[in-house]
Order: C-alpha cells, then structure tokens, then sequence
C-alpha cells in the first residue's frame, strides 16, 4: 500500500485516503450488523430453551412425587400435564407434549389444538422443517426435503436429548384463528427420559431480519452522509494543495532545464507549506552553488595527489611481488579461520534460538492477553447497550427516556472508538498469533518434524512404556521404576502427544528424586474412564507452588534450565483428549 501511495499523486492519494477510510467505516458497520444479528439470534435461543426448561422442571418435580410413591404414574402424568396445559409466556405462546413413537409420534398434550391430543402427527401440514441442530452449541443443519416436524423433534432428542429446529408457521392472530402466510419459527425441545415424552415450545424469529434490516439501513444512512462529507473535504484539500504544488512543480522544471538553472531562484508566495519548500529549495540551490566551487578546488588538490600516490604504488608493487607467496599462504589460512568462524557463528545462532524461543513467544502472547482483555471490556460495554435496547421491546417502556439514556451511554463507553478500534484489535491480535505460529513452524522446519498426528487407537502402556526408554538417561542413575499396570482397553489418541505428557512427567518425577528413589506407575479403568497414577518419592511441592505448576512459564528451575512449558504443555494435550490432570504432593512426600 505504501508504494501505491508512493507512486499516485497527491491529489490521487488523498482520493485514496478517503476510500479507506470510508471502506474502513463500511467494514466496521458490517462487523457491528453481524454481532448485532448473532446477539439477537443467542437470545432467542436462550429465550426459548430457558421457558422450556422452566415447564422442563414441572414433569422432574411430579417424577419425583411419583418416585416418592406419594402419586401414582397416572395421577403425577395428570397432574403435571395439567399444570404445563395452563402455562403461557408473551400471552399467547404455550408449551406442547408428544411421545416418542415411529414412524411418526402423537400428541400426549396440545392446549391450543386439544382435538389433536391422541393423534397421530402424520398430516403433510407438518412437513416444514428447515434446519435442525442437536444439542444447544455447534451450527444449524440445513433440511432441504422438508421433513416431517414433529419426527424431526423426536430424532433430535433421541440423537442429543435437546436440541433446536426451525421451520414455518402460521402467526395467530387477534382474536381467534391463525394467519394463512407461515413465518419461521424456533422451537426448542428436550426429552423426558422416565415417561418417554418429548416436551417444547417456539418462538418466532422474523423480527431478527426486520431488526438487522433497520440497522442497515441506518448504517447505509450513516456512510453515504460521513463519505459525502469526506468526498467535500477531500475535495477541497486537493485544490488547496495541487494548484500551488503545480505551479512550483513548473518552474521547478523550468531551472532543471536552463544552461544557468543554479542561478536562478522559486519565487515565494505567503506562508504555507508549499512558501517553505521554495525557500528550502532556493536555500539547496545556494548549497549546490558554493559545493560546485569546493569541488573544482577540491579536484586540482586530487589532481596533485594521484600524481604522488602513483608513485608511490609503482614502488610498492615492486615489494608486493617478493611477498606475493607469503601473502598467498597467509590467505589459505585465513580462509581455514573463516570455515571455523562461520561454524562458531552457526553454533551461536542456534544457541541464540533456543535461548530466546520463550521470549520470542511471550512477547506476542503478552499483546494478545492485552488485547482479549481490551476485547473482553468492549464485549460487556456492547452487552451492557444491547441491554438497554431491550428495554424498548418491553410492556410499557418509555422510548424517549430509554434512547436517551442509550445516547449517553454510547457517549459514555465511547462507542465510536470502541468500532473503529475494534479491527485495530483484532489485527493486532491475528498478527501476535500469527507471529507465534511462525516461531512454531521455524522450530518445526529446523527440527524436520514434519510427520502429522491422526486420531487412532493405541496401547497407551506401550507409549508410557516408550517415554521410559525416551528418559531412561536420566531415570536410570537415580531411580527405580516400579509398574502396576491395569488391564487397559486401546484408546483413541493422539499418540505422540501423549507421549510428550508421558515424557515431561517422568523427566519431572527424576528431578524431584535427589539421590535415589522410586517412580511407581498406576493404571486402571473406571466406568468409560482409563486413568493413569505417576508417583515419585520426590522432594514433594509446597501448596504456595503447586497452585501454579500448569502456568505458562512458571519454573522453579534457575535460568537456562527450564521454560516453564512443560506442564502447560501436558495439562492442554490431556484437555484436548478430553480428559483431565490433577496433582496431590506435600513437602517432602
């Protein structure tokens, strides 16, 4: 972008300025409209799972009755489905019960529809799904086939337990009766596993789009008026800059191209910027005017000394020809000594590598902290405003009051800061990662550890086994190893990471060992579970420390002989196999 710059004109870079900045506030308005469309969208679905949830707890609480043996399956079904058949939320929206039956299920439990209690929900009038999600994280799935709704509830609860379709569906309205347009639809639904029912609600979700379209279009508002503004004065700035520039420029040439342009001088015209480069480029003119005559002396002086200086060297060519052998073997020398002083160099650079790889990684890793920090302020500051927009949405809201009290707070956080800062952030932020990543992939390519990790099963006793013999220099002088190996199933793992967790507590547990002791190794199986035991009789870790051994570069090891990695590194291979590391010590056990 510089050297573009470099090479347009001035005029043309300030048209170029401009277009940034106003492409800069249109990436910005369209980050704050997707933010804005993924908090209205998280609220529906919190909104919705929260209300079933609430009915949810009405079918546990009758359960338990029933388990209690204070009601009968029956009496407590009855009872709860009568409760549930009152609920309502938003005046007219209400809460279903079907079973779980195939192909298609019935409905145990309809209060706006009650002749459909008892049928099958089988009629083409359901089949109008259009994605699904299992569970309540992870993306939507689009359904193109248009799938039954009511079996599309059931396969969610089967596969996840709860989980979240859209689809269409008339609106009621006032009065009685439903509208004929379908609009879409969010229901959340969850299984009641000791009945075998299937409970939910909907909520309906067009009011998202109508929001984000009003904002962009307030947004399209915003850029045309600040991109006109800036067009104006843009506009202005290049006439006010280019007309006299011109005109220098002009008669700059003018000099360059005169037999006497030394001698001639830019006339100066008031006192702008454009008045100061004429006096410095009439002053240069001056300086050229006085080296030219330096010069001309300077080269009748060097005229004089080249004479004697070849005379000289005639006579010294003489001598250098009887030192020519010399001079020859002294070069293969040197050349021997510069073989050795590039190796020594070598050898520094990767001394200089390892040493600063921690640093090299902190830095980076320290700005990204900050700015997630920053990040994490902006985030509450937004939250905290989308806060109050809800308040308009609510009964008996005051508008003006409330857009009022939202102007002084964007005021207040600084909210047009917080948007142009925002890319500013998080291209700082992909930069430190990116920065990271590239220490990574430089050790990666010096070591050659180019071979990938695939998910596969594996003996873990055997890896455990091969990180003794990866340790064994350091094991082996001072320490005994004593196995009490369970009956282990093959774990799907990432082999080689777990190796390195291996590796980094047996080397550790040696460490902890100051002259002779044991390191005894535990396995064993609990329920779905493979658990592991390392145990060293060690010096043992006082409490103050050991709240703080998972810490990135947090060593209890003098300089130069611990990053402090080691058991960060451990504590995030064994979290991402989804399991979980702990540590019990005392001083001196």
């Amino acid at each position: 972008m510089f050297l573009l710059l470099k090479r347009l004109s001035v005029r043309n870079r300030i048209w170029m300025i401009v277009f940034i900045l106003i492409g800069g506030i249109v990436l910005a308005a369209l980050i704050d409209i997707l933010m804005l469309r993924s908090l209205l969208w998280q609220e529906k679905e919190l909104k919705t799972r929260h209300l079933v949830e609430t009915s949810f707890s009405v079918l546990n609480n009758f359960h338990e009755r029933q388990m209690r043996g204070e009601l009968s399956e029956a009496d407590a079904q009855a009872a709860a489905v009568g409760i549930i058949r009152a609920m309502r939320y938003e005046e007219k929206e209400y809460f279903w019960i079907n079973d779980l039956g195939q192909p298609f299920p019935k409905m145990i439990m309809h209060p706006i529809s009650p002749e459909l209690e008892g049928q099958l929900l089988d009629a083409k009038e359901y089949n109008s799904v259009t994605r699904l999600r299992v569970g309540i994280e992870g993306p939507f799935t689009q359904v193109t086939d248009r799938k039954n709704l009511f079996v599309t509830f059931s396969e969610v609860v089967r596969q996840g337990g709860q989980g979240y379709v859209t689809y269409l569906w008339p609106k009621p309205l006032a009065g009685s009766g439903v509208s004929e347009a379908l609009y879409p639809k969010l229901s959340y639904v969850k299984k009641f596993a000791p009945w075998g029912w299937l409970i939910g609600s909907g909520i309906y979700i067009d009011d998202v789009e109508s929001i984000v379209q009003k904002q962009v279009m307030r947004v399209v508002w915003l850029v045309v008026g600040f991109g006109m503004l800036l067009l104006f004065i843009a506009s202005l700035m290049a006439r006010s800059i280019t007309d006299p520039l011109q005109r220098t420029i002009t008669t700059m040439r003018t000099i360059g191209k005169s037999d006497n342009g030394l001698a001639l001088r830019l006339p100066v015209e008031g006192g702008s910027e454009i008045a100061e480069l004429a006096v410095g480029f009439n002053e240069m003119l001056e300086r050229l005017e006085e080296r030219d005559a330096e010069l001309a002396q300077h080269r009748e002086h060097l005229e004089e000394e080249v004479a004697l200086r070849t005379e000289d060297l005639q006579n010294a060519n003489v001598r250098l020809a009887a030192e020519r052998k010399e001079i020859e073997s002294l070069l293969n020398k040197m050349e021997a000594t510069h073989s050795q002083l590039l190796h020594s160099e070598k050898m520094a650079s990767i001394g200089q590598l390892a040493a600063g790889v921690a640093h090299e990684i902190n830095n980076p890793i320290g700005f990204v902290h900050s700015n997630l920090s920053t990040l994490n302020r902006y985030a509450k500051n937004l939250i905290e405003l989308v806060t109050v927009y809800e308040l308009l949405e609510m009964d008996g809201a005051q508008p003006d009051e409330i857009m009022t009290y939202i102007r002084e707070m964007k005021e207040r956080m600084d909210l047009a800061f917080i948007k142009e800062d925002l890319a500013s952030l998080i291209s700082e932020t992909n930069q430190g990662i990116e920065r990271v990543s590239k220490i990574v992939q430089d050790l990666k390519d010096f070591s050659r550890l180019d071979r990938e990790d695939v998910w596969e099963p594996d003996d873990v006793h055997q890896g455990l086994d091969s990180a003794i013999n990866v340790a064994w220099s350091q094991l082996k002088q001072k320490c005994q190893i004593r196995k009490e190996y369970g009956d282990l199933p093959l774990v799907e793992c990432l082999h080689s990471q777990l190796n390195q967790v291996f590796l980094n507590i047996l080397v550790n547990a040696a460490q902890a060992i100051e002259n002779e002791g044991v390191i005894t190794l535990r396995s064993g199986v609990e329920g779905n579970t493979v658990w592991l035991d390392i145990a060293d009789t060690g010096t043992g870790i006082p409490a103050e420390i050991m709240k703080r051994i998972f810490e990135p570069f947090f060593t209890t090891k003098p300089v130069g002989k611990g990053t402090g990695l080691g058991l960060t590194i451990a504590y995030n291979i064994i979290k991402k196999h989804n399991g979980r590391i702990g540590v019990a010590s005392e001083p001196g056990k």
